[in-house]
Protein backbone atom coordinates (compact mmCIF):
# COMPACT_ATOMS: atom_id res chain seq x y z
CA UNK A 1 0.00 0.00 0.00
CA UNK A 2 2.84 2.36 0.85
CA UNK A 3 4.50 1.98 -2.55
CA UNK A 4 1.20 2.44 -4.39
CA UNK A 5 0.36 5.53 -2.35
CA UNK A 6 3.77 7.03 -3.11
CA UNK A 7 3.39 6.37 -6.85
CA UNK A 8 -0.03 8.04 -6.92
CA UNK A 9 1.26 11.09 -5.05
CA UNK A 10 4.21 11.42 -7.43
CA UNK A 11 2.02 11.15 -10.54
CA UNK A 12 1.65 14.76 -11.71
CA UNK A 13 -1.45 13.93 -13.78
CA UNK A 14 -3.32 12.37 -10.86
CA UNK A 15 -2.00 14.30 -7.87
CA UNK A 16 -4.17 17.33 -8.56
CA UNK A 17 -7.37 15.31 -9.04
CA UNK A 18 -7.23 13.04 -5.98
CA UNK A 19 -8.46 14.65 -2.78
CA UNK A 20 -7.88 11.52 -0.71
CA UNK A 21 -5.16 9.26 -2.13
CA UNK A 22 -5.73 6.49 0.42
CA UNK A 23 -9.48 6.39 -0.28
CA UNK A 24 -8.89 6.39 -4.05
CA UNK A 25 -6.41 3.53 -3.70
CA UNK A 26 -8.83 1.53 -1.58
CA UNK A 27 -11.65 2.04 -4.09
CA UNK A 28 -9.35 1.02 -6.94
CA UNK A 29 -8.27 -2.18 -5.20
CA UNK A 30 -11.87 -3.07 -4.34
CA UNK A 31 -12.88 -2.52 -7.98
CA UNK A 32 -10.07 -4.82 -9.17
CA UNK A 33 -11.16 -7.36 -6.54
CA UNK A 34 -14.80 -7.23 -7.72
CA UNK A 35 -13.59 -7.57 -11.33
CA UNK A 36 -11.55 -10.64 -10.27
CA UNK A 37 -8.32 -9.09 -11.59
CA UNK A 38 -6.79 -9.60 -8.16
CA UNK A 39 -7.85 -10.98 -4.80
CA UNK A 40 -7.73 -8.84 -1.67
CA UNK A 41 -7.66 -11.16 1.33
CA UNK A 42 -6.78 -10.13 4.90
CA UNK A 43 -4.47 -7.35 3.83
CA UNK A 44 -2.79 -9.39 1.09
CA UNK A 45 -3.18 -8.73 -2.62
CA UNK A 46 -2.83 -11.67 -5.01
CA UNK A 47 -2.93 -11.14 -8.77
CA UNK A 48 -4.84 -13.70 -10.78
CA UNK A 49 -3.18 -15.33 -13.77
CA UNK A 50 -4.88 -14.07 -16.92
CA UNK A 51 -3.47 -16.72 -19.26
CA UNK A 52 -0.66 -19.20 -19.73
CA UNK A 53 1.05 -19.41 -23.12
CA UNK A 54 2.77 -22.65 -24.09
CA UNK A 55 4.45 -23.41 -27.40
CA UNK A 56 3.80 -26.93 -28.68
CA UNK A 57 7.10 -28.23 -30.17
CA UNK A 58 5.51 -29.77 -33.27
CA UNK A 59 3.65 -26.51 -33.97
CA UNK A 60 6.74 -24.29 -33.70
CA UNK A 61 7.39 -24.12 -37.45
CA UNK A 62 3.76 -23.80 -38.53
CA UNK A 63 2.39 -20.43 -39.68
CA UNK A 64 -0.43 -18.97 -37.60
CA UNK A 65 -3.89 -18.82 -39.20
CA UNK A 66 -7.04 -16.92 -38.24
CA UNK A 67 -8.50 -19.82 -36.26
CA UNK A 68 -5.48 -19.77 -33.94
CA UNK A 69 -6.53 -16.35 -32.65
CA UNK A 70 -10.18 -17.20 -32.00
CA UNK A 71 -9.63 -18.03 -28.27
CA UNK A 72 -8.12 -14.55 -27.79
CA UNK A 73 -11.43 -12.94 -28.72
CA UNK A 74 -12.76 -14.03 -25.34
CA UNK A 75 -10.27 -11.64 -23.75
CA UNK A 76 -11.79 -8.78 -25.72
CA UNK A 77 -15.18 -9.14 -24.07
CA UNK A 78 -16.53 -6.56 -21.63
CA UNK A 79 -19.17 -6.95 -18.96
CA UNK A 80 -21.51 -4.21 -17.81
CA UNK A 81 -22.83 -5.11 -14.35
CA UNK A 82 -25.87 -2.89 -13.79
CA UNK A 83 -26.47 -1.50 -10.32
CA UNK A 84 -29.46 0.26 -8.78
CA UNK A 85 -28.33 3.59 -10.25
CA UNK A 86 -28.49 2.12 -13.77
CA UNK A 87 -32.17 1.11 -13.75
CA UNK A 88 -35.56 2.77 -13.31
CA UNK A 89 -36.18 1.84 -9.67
CA UNK A 90 -39.85 2.74 -9.73
CA UNK A 91 -40.81 1.14 -13.04
CA UNK A 92 -42.72 -1.83 -11.60
CA UNK A 93 -44.02 0.30 -8.73
CA UNK A 94 -45.87 2.53 -11.16
CA UNK A 95 -47.77 -0.49 -12.50
CA UNK A 96 -50.99 -1.82 -10.97
CA UNK A 97 -50.86 -5.02 -8.91
CA UNK A 98 -52.32 -7.11 -11.76
CA UNK A 99 -49.92 -5.79 -14.43
CA UNK A 100 -47.99 -8.55 -16.31
CA UNK A 101 -44.67 -7.00 -15.23
CA UNK A 102 -45.05 -8.42 -11.72
CA UNK A 103 -45.69 -11.96 -12.95
CA UNK A 104 -42.76 -11.66 -15.34
CA UNK A 105 -40.40 -10.61 -12.55
CA UNK A 106 -41.68 -13.30 -10.18
CA UNK A 107 -40.86 -15.99 -12.74
CA UNK A 108 -37.26 -14.79 -13.20
CA UNK A 109 -34.23 -16.26 -11.48
CA UNK A 110 -30.61 -15.14 -11.36
CA UNK A 111 -28.88 -16.32 -14.52
CA UNK A 112 -31.99 -16.28 -16.70
CA UNK A 113 -31.53 -14.73 -20.16
CA UNK A 114 -33.18 -11.43 -21.03
CA UNK A 115 -33.75 -9.29 -24.08
CA UNK A 116 -32.90 -5.59 -24.10
CA UNK A 117 -34.93 -3.53 -26.55
CA UNK A 118 -35.19 0.13 -27.45
CA UNK A 119 -38.81 1.06 -26.74
CA UNK A 120 -39.36 4.61 -27.89
CA UNK A 121 -35.93 5.81 -26.84
CA UNK A 122 -35.85 3.94 -23.52
CA UNK A 123 -34.09 0.62 -23.06
CA UNK A 124 -36.27 -2.10 -21.55
CA UNK A 125 -35.47 -5.57 -20.20
CA UNK A 126 -37.88 -8.21 -21.47
CA UNK A 127 -38.24 -11.92 -20.86
CA UNK A 128 -38.44 -14.65 -23.49
CA UNK A 129 -42.16 -13.98 -23.99
CA UNK A 130 -41.50 -10.32 -24.73
CA UNK A 131 -42.98 -9.08 -21.44
CA UNK A 132 -41.18 -6.09 -19.93
CA UNK A 133 -39.59 -6.88 -16.57
CA UNK A 134 -37.80 -3.58 -16.05
CA UNK A 135 -36.39 -0.47 -17.65
CA UNK A 136 -32.91 1.00 -17.68
CA UNK A 137 -32.27 4.48 -16.30
CA UNK A 138 -32.58 7.30 -18.80
CA UNK A 139 -28.97 8.35 -18.16
CA UNK A 140 -27.59 4.83 -18.73
CA UNK A 141 -25.38 4.46 -21.81
CA UNK A 142 -24.34 1.14 -23.27
CA UNK A 143 -20.57 0.62 -23.49
CA UNK A 144 -18.99 0.30 -26.92
CA UNK A 145 -19.28 -3.21 -28.33
CA UNK A 146 -21.63 -5.79 -29.79
CA UNK A 147 -23.97 -7.26 -27.18
CA UNK A 148 -23.71 -11.04 -26.96
CA UNK A 149 -25.88 -11.82 -23.95
CA UNK A 150 -27.95 -10.27 -21.17
CA UNK A 151 -28.70 -12.21 -17.98
CA UNK A 152 -30.43 -11.53 -14.68
CA UNK A 153 -27.77 -10.71 -12.07
CA UNK A 154 -30.00 -9.82 -9.10
CA UNK A 155 -33.57 -9.01 -8.11
CA UNK A 156 -33.90 -6.31 -5.44
CA UNK A 157 -36.95 -5.34 -3.38
CA UNK A 158 -38.19 -1.75 -3.35
CA UNK A 159 -40.95 -0.14 -1.30
CA UNK A 160 -42.95 3.05 -1.57
CA UNK A 161 -41.52 4.42 1.67
CA UNK A 162 -38.03 4.33 0.11
CA UNK A 163 -39.10 6.90 -2.49
CA UNK A 164 -37.95 10.20 -1.03
CA UNK A 165 -39.39 12.47 -3.70
CA UNK A 166 -43.04 13.19 -2.85
CA UNK A 167 -43.93 13.68 -6.50
CA UNK A 168 -42.54 10.29 -7.49
CA UNK A 169 -44.15 8.63 -4.47
CA UNK A 170 -47.56 9.71 -5.72
CA UNK A 171 -46.99 7.76 -8.95
CA UNK A 172 -46.57 4.47 -7.07
CA UNK A 173 -49.61 2.21 -7.39
CA UNK A 174 -48.41 -0.50 -5.00
CA UNK A 175 -46.56 -0.50 -1.68
CA UNK A 176 -43.76 -2.89 -2.67
CA UNK A 177 -42.24 -4.29 -5.85
CA UNK A 178 -39.12 -5.93 -7.29
CA UNK A 179 -36.35 -4.37 -9.39
CA UNK A 180 -34.46 -6.50 -11.92
CA UNK A 181 -30.72 -5.96 -12.40
CA UNK A 182 -28.80 -7.52 -15.25
CA UNK A 183 -25.32 -8.23 -16.55
CA UNK A 184 -24.54 -7.37 -20.17
CA UNK A 185 -21.74 -9.12 -22.05
CA UNK A 186 -20.30 -7.21 -25.01
CA UNK A 187 -17.73 -8.24 -27.61
CA UNK A 188 -15.24 -5.41 -28.08
CA UNK A 189 -14.98 -5.98 -31.82
CA UNK A 190 -18.30 -4.19 -32.37
CA UNK A 191 -18.52 -0.50 -33.23
CA UNK A 192 -21.27 0.64 -30.93
CA UNK A 193 -23.60 -0.36 -28.15
CA UNK A 194 -26.59 1.45 -29.63
CA UNK A 195 -29.71 -0.49 -30.64
CA UNK A 196 -32.40 -0.46 -33.27
CA UNK A 197 -35.91 0.36 -32.08
CA UNK A 198 -37.81 -2.77 -31.13
CA UNK A 199 -34.99 -5.13 -32.01
CA UNK A 200 -33.68 -7.42 -29.29
CA UNK A 201 -30.00 -7.35 -28.46
CA UNK A 202 -29.68 -10.62 -26.61
CA UNK A 203 -31.67 -13.15 -24.71
CA UNK A 204 -32.06 -16.57 -26.21
CA UNK A 205 -29.12 -17.89 -24.18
Amino acid sequence: MGDLTRVLKEDTALAGTLKDVAAALEQGLLYLHDSQVLIVDKGKTVFRSAMTIRLIPEEAKRRFVQSDFEPLYELDKKYAQLGLADVDLGFAGRKSANDPVHRAIKALQVGDPLFVVDAGGRLEMRNGQGITAGRLAQKFRLPIGTIESVTVSAIAHRSKRQVQDAGWAKTCKIDGWEVVLCSICLAGRGKTGSVTTGVSLAGKG
